[in-house]
């Protein structure tokens, strides 16, 4: 499997989940942005991370800060 089979594979098992901590960070109409730029923070760096096996963790990590 590719980094980017990879990448689309997390987003699409974790999405629901990442959307509903964000709901309750920031809110319902900022919930799917915030978790739309955690998403892209983490793959600009995608191929280490998910190497580490680190995956949830940094993604987790962007979208709290």
């Amino acid at each position: 499997m590719s980094t980017d089979d990879d990448f689309l594979a997390y987003v699409g098992t974790h999405w629901s989940r990442l959307v509903r901590v964000a709901l309750l960070l920031d809110g319902p109409d900022r919930a799917e942005p915030v978790v739309q730029e955690a998403l892209v923070r983490s793959y600009q760096h995608w191929a280490r991370v998910w190497e580490d096996d680190r995956a949830g963790v940094d993604v987790l990590t962007h979208l709290l800060t």
